[in-house]
């Protein structure tokens, strides 16, 4: 079971039960992937838009809903409760946690009709959502030429990373 994911739905949690004397320590730094992301990015190209954005004490997702509603960043913060910039929010949430982690554009659908999102978007869509997203954290490009890159050179397909170096064989 995805134990460092575990739903709320009641009974599952509480099936989680630590021996006598002991207990379970939980953590939830606030978006550590896009924060991991950002910095691998930095470390590689130099740069890193998302970075900034962490940096800046911006949401990132709302970044993101800029780009899908064409607004600027400030007027989403201001009218992040209106619908459709809430709406824009949940898909910059849907991309952050999905197209970093290599859904295509079928998988990204599907991902995005999954709980907690629950939204029903196209293929066409989900196209957009990934150029907008692209948009919002252009250094991305590079990102995924690294990986695929990285793939290519090591004859994988792209589910074996190294664990204990960088993507340029350095420790």
């Amino acid at each position: 079971p995805n134990i460092q994911n575990i739903r709320r739905l009641t009974g599952i949690r509480e099936t989680f039960i630590p021996r006598p004397g002991y207990v379970f320590a939980d953590c939830d730094y606030d978006v550590a992937e896009l924060r991991a992301l950002a910095q691998v990015c930095i470390n590689n190209f130099g740069r890193s838009r998302l970075g900034d954005v962490l940096n800046a004490g911006h949401d990132p997702h709302l970044s993101v809903a800029s780009e899908i509603i064409h607004m600027p960043y400030e007027d989403c913060v201001a009218l992040k409760k209106r619908e459709d910039v809430n709406d824009a929010r949940q898909l910059g949430k849907v991309a952050n946690f999905g197209i970093p982690g290599g859904l295509g554009i079928r998988s990204l659908v599907l991902y995005a009709k999954r709980p907690p999102y629950n939204m029903d978007i196209t293929e066409d869509e989900a196209r957009a959502l990934k150029a907008n997203w692209m948009k919002a954290y252009p250094e991305m490009v590079e990102y995924f030429a690294m990986i695929d890159k990285y793939t290519r050179e090591n004859g994988t397909d792209g589910t074996a990373f190294p664990t204990l170096q960088t993507l340029d064989g350095k420790n």
